[in-house]
C-alpha cells in the first residue's frame, strides 16, 4: 500500500490535532483545578488518603506522652545569655 505524500500529511496533521484537543483538555482541567482553593485541597485529601492507604501501617512501637514530654523539655529550654 503506498500513501501519496499529501494522504501522509493529512495523517499527521490529524494527529498534531488530536493531540492539540487532548492537551487543551488537560489544560482546562487545571485551570478548573486552580480556580478554587477547594478543589486543591480535595486533590490534596484525595492523594493523602491514597498514600496512607498504599504505605500506612499501624506503629511497631509504643509511644509514650511521658517520655516525649521529658526529652522535649530537655531540648526547647532557652539558652541563658552570657554578656
Amino acid at each position: 500500500m503506498r500513501l501519496q505524500l499529501g494522504q501522509l500529511a493529512a495523517l499527521e496533521r490529524d494527529e498534531i490535532l488530536k493531540e492539540f484537543h487532548e492537551l487543551r483538555s488537560q489544560i482546562r482541567g487545571y485551570e478548573e483545578l486552580l480556580a478554587s482553593e477547594r478543589n486543591i485541597l480535595a486533590v490534596i485529601r484525595k492523594d493523602t488518603e491514597h498514600l496512607r492507604d498504599k504505605y500506612g501501617e499501624e506503629r511497631k512501637t509504643q509511644s509514650s506522652t511521658r517520655s516525649w514530654a521529658r526529652s522535649s523539655s530537655k531540648t526547647s529550654s532557652p539558652k541563658k545569655s552570657t554578656r
